[in-house]
C-alpha cells in the first residue's frame, strides 16, 4: 500500500522535542546511517530494512549517496523503507536437520546438544542463502513544518518497523518522542495550546461516546 497506488491508509504520529535539527543537513547523518544497502541475496538474514530512495525509478541514487534532499516534497518529506524478509519452511528445515543428525550417527558421532544447537544456526543460515527475499515498501510523509508524521499503513507489523527505524534516525539522536495520534483527535487542531490536546487525547472515549450519538 503506497502513494503509487492511490489507496492508502494512514496512521498519524507527532513528533514531540526542541532539539530536533530544523535543517536537512542536520537530520541526514541519522538518515544516511540507516540507509539500506544494495541488494545481496547471499545475506543470512531473515529481516534487512532501511531507507530507500522515494522512487523506484532512481536507481543511481539506490546505490549512490541518496540523502533527504531526495526526500522532499515542498515542506514534506517523503520517507520509503524497504523491507526484504526471507522466509525457510519449517517443515524444510526439520527433515534436512533430522538428515544431519542421522548422518553424523551413522558415522558414529555423538552430537551434544551445544553441537546439535550451532548445526541447526549454520543449516538455516546455509538455507537463507539460497532463497530469495520478498520485497515491499512502507511511506512516510513528514510534515516537516507542523512536526506530524503519516505512516500509510495501518499493519501492526509494518508500523512497527517503521517506527523503529524512524526512532533511530530522527527522534532518539535529539532525545525527541514520537507519540501516536489517535484517530479521534485527527479531526481537531493540535498545535494551539499543548493542555488543549493533553485534555482532548484523556478525554477521547467520552468524545466517542457523544460523537456516536449526535
Amino acid at each position: 500500500m503506497s502513494l503509487a497506488t492511490g489507496r492508502f491508509s494512514a496512521t498519524r504520529f507527532r513528533i514531540v522535542g526542541k532539539k530536533i535539527p530544523r535543517s536537512l543537513e542536520g537530520l541526514n547523518p541519522g538518515y544516511r546511517k540507516m540507509r539500506i544497502r544494495a541488494f545481496n541475496p547471499n545475506l543470512p538474514k531473515e529481516l534487512v530494512f532501511g531507507w530507500a530512495p522515494p522512487s523506484e525509478g532512481e536507481l543511481e541514487l539506490f546505490h549512490g549517496d541518496h540523502d533527504l534532499s531526495h526526500c522532499q516534497v515542498g515542506s514534506n518529506l517523503l520517507l520509503r523503507l524497504r523491507v526484504e524478509r526471507k522466509r525457510v519452511p519449517q517443515s524444510l528445515s526439520s527433515i534436512l536437520y533430522r538428515e544431519k543428525i542421522f548422518a553424523a550417527e551413522q558415522a558414529g558421532e555423538q552430537l551434544s546438544r551445544e553441537e546439535k544447537k550451532v548445526l541447526l544456526e549454520d543449516l538455516k543460515k546455509e538455507l537463507l542463502t539460497r532463497c530469495l527475499p520478498e520485497i515491499r515498501y512502507i511511506e512516510g510523509i513528514w510534515h516537516f513544518e507542523k512536526q506530524f508524521l503519516s505512516v500509510l499503513t495501518t499493519a501492526k507489523r509494518d508500523l512497527q518497523l517503521f517506527e523503529d527505524l524512524f526512532r533511530a534516525s530522527f527522534t532518539e539522536p535529539f532525545q525527541a518522542s514520537l507519540v501516536m495520534v489517535s484517530p479521534i483527535l485527527m479531526a481537531f487542531d493540535p498545535f494551539g495550546k499543548s493542555q488543549d490536546f493533553e485534555k482532548l487525547e484523556q478525554s477521547t472515549p467520552t468524545l466517542f461516546s457523544l460523537a456516536m450519538h449526535l
